[in-house]
């Protein structure tokens, strides 16, 4: 089962996936990202909890990867583990998300000097 925590900042937010992804939970997903589209446009998808992946969650992903573009969102995946992480690179998933080692990184591109620059540039 699958378990999602909600970190929001003024920039954006961080979903936390702890557990589980399973078939189900693309829908959960959907609807959370509805709802927080309207607080933000940037999101950032903690991996760290979270140490086996299998199909159902590629494709997840790459749903939600769909629903973002059609509403203009940026969204990055970070804290990837071992297993996670050739999983993405295996169905070539990696190459839709801007992919961060650690939540510090992700967090960084939406703070400070040099996202401000390529926002407003």
């Amino acid at each position: 089962m699958l378990e999602i925590q909600r970190e929001y900042n003024d920039e954006y937010i961080v979903y936390d996936f702890i557990g589980s992804i399973n078939t189900t939970d693309l829908k959960v997903v959907q609807k959370m990202l509805r709802e927080d589209i309207s607080k933000t446009y940037a999101f950032i998808f903690s991996f760290r909890y979270l140490n086996y992946i299998d199909m159902d969650a590629v494709e997840m992903l790459e749903e939600v990867y769909l629903l973002g573009i059609n509403n203009a969102c940026e969204m990055i995946v970070c804290s990837l583990n071992p297993q996670p992480a050739m999983m993405l690179e295996v169905f070539q998933t990696d190459k839709m998300y801007t992919i961060k080692k650690s939540l510090k990184d992700a967090k960084d591109m939406f703070e400070g000097e040099d996202y401000e620059a390529l926002y407003y540039s």
